[in-house]
């Protein structure tokens, strides 16, 4: 969010929620930033997908969170968004 969220907005918030319910740990993470395109929205777990480039982006971000979820900790992200409305990531993990 501070690399690539908060571009041009002032006072930006991030808000990590955390929960364990029936051996179901569920990390909820938002920010009131940017958002991400509609277009962008499907592809921004793909490997060396971004929108950043010209500035340095090498679009691995996301898709090391995503291998690390999925494959190390064999869970599942998701993400909403929309433009200028922030972003919303959910993480669910079995404990």
């Amino acid at each position: 969010s501070i690399s690539h969220g908060f571009k041009g907005v002032e006072g930006g918030i991030v808000c990590i929620q955390v929960s364990i319910e029936n051996k179901l740990l569920t990390i909820i993470y938002t920010d009131n930033g940017t958002g991400i395109s509609t277009e962008d929205l499907p592809r921004i777990f793909e490997p060396f997908f971004t929108t950043n480039r010209d500035n340095g982006g090498s679009g691995l971000g996301l898709n090391i969170i995503y291998n690390l979820v999925t494959n190390t900790f064999n869970g599942k992200i998701q993400c909403t968004s929309e433009r200028n409305q922030g972003c919303k990531f959910i993480i669910s993990l079995r404990v």
